[in-house]
């Protein structure tokens, strides 16, 4: 399977076909190259900060779709849809970051007022707050110069990993073994892997769980990924997909610090992960279906 999230922290699209650039997965349509996965952020109007579902679930209920070569659509519960137009640079907006985890600034285009109130009455119940950024796709996030207590565990992490408004990398890989293995863990739990958030679901009976932390490089249809890093999970699973409700129990997080590894970073407390970030060797066109080769290190 195959997801695209172009709200981070909105709802998932399921692809059967995508663009895989360096920047994650892309249209393959290509009157509308700018529908991408996290190339929509939504941020604080009073701080630049960029806000996700950890602090405003409802975000996970609102879809995104492409009307024309133009224009975005959000849909959300109790909501009239909203469309309006990808926004283009201009002079103004050359100084314009909104400031992403880590303190990590972010260069961003500004999608207008009308946007912004849509947002911040869903998210708010109020006509300002909150404002709704664009990634244009023709700059690079500085990893390397933020990130460094990443790297310092994962020096595979470069700036040609970096993503659009991805926390870190372009592409979340899971694969279906690993999954069903917490699946056995948290019986009668409604935790599914929707929870987690993948770019790439892999399902094969030649896969054990956890097998894809020890990839070196795999190739899927023409295109080879790289494997940079694992995946430390935060609360973002706790949510619901489909009700933006937290669990009880802080599931699956409680189970997986049971048993997965536990990553540290500095101050943090230890994360389990779940799934590898994986860097674009080679930009070109991804299917469900296609036959994947694996190299193990």
């Amino acid at each position: 399977d195959m997801y695209m999230y172009p709200l981070k922290s909105g709802r998932r699209l399921e692809v059967q076909t995508a663009i895989c650039t360096e920047y994650g997965l892309q249209s393959i349509d290509p009157s509308i190259p700018h529908f991408r996965d996290r190339c929509l952020v939504v941020y604080k109007e009073s701080t630049g900060e960029a806000i996700t579902a950890r602090t405003r679930p409802k975000m996970v209920l609102i879809e995104t779709f492409p009307v024309d070569n133009r224009k975005f659509g959000l849909s959300a519960p109790n909501m009239d849809n909203l469309i309006f137009k990808f926004p283009t640079l201009k002079d103004k907006d050359k100084d314009n970051h909104i400031r992403m985890f880590d303190k990590e600034d972010v260069f961003t285009i500004d999608c207008g007022d009308e946007a912004a109130q849509w947002i911040s009455k869903y998210l708010l119940g109020q006509p300002t707050g909150l404002r709704i950024g664009f990634h244009d796709g023709n700059y690079r996030r500085d990893i390397e110069k933020v990130h460094k207590k990443y790297i310092k565990t994962y020096p595979l992490l470069d700036n040609s990993v970096g993503g659009m408004y991805s926390d870190l990398a372009t592409i979340l890989i899971m694969t279906k073994a690993s999954m069903e293995d917490l699946e056995k863990r948290i019986p009668n739990s409604d935790v599914t892997v929707h929870n987690f958030r993948p770019n790439v679901l892999i399902d094969s009976e030649k896969i054990q769980p956890y097998d894809e932390e020890n990839w070196d490089w795999f190739k899927i249809g023409d295109i080879v990924f790289r494997n940079v890093m694992l995946c430390p999970r935060c609360s973002f699973p706790t949510i619901n997909p489909e009700t933006a409700e937290f669990s009880k129990n802080y599931e699956p997080i409680t189970t997986m610090k049971k048993y997965r590894p536990l990553i540290q970073f500095q101050s943090e407390s230890p994360s389990p992960n779940m799934g590898i970030y994986a860097r674009v060797s080679n930009p070109g066109q991804i299917r469900t279906g296609d036959t994947i080769y694996i190299g193990k290190n």
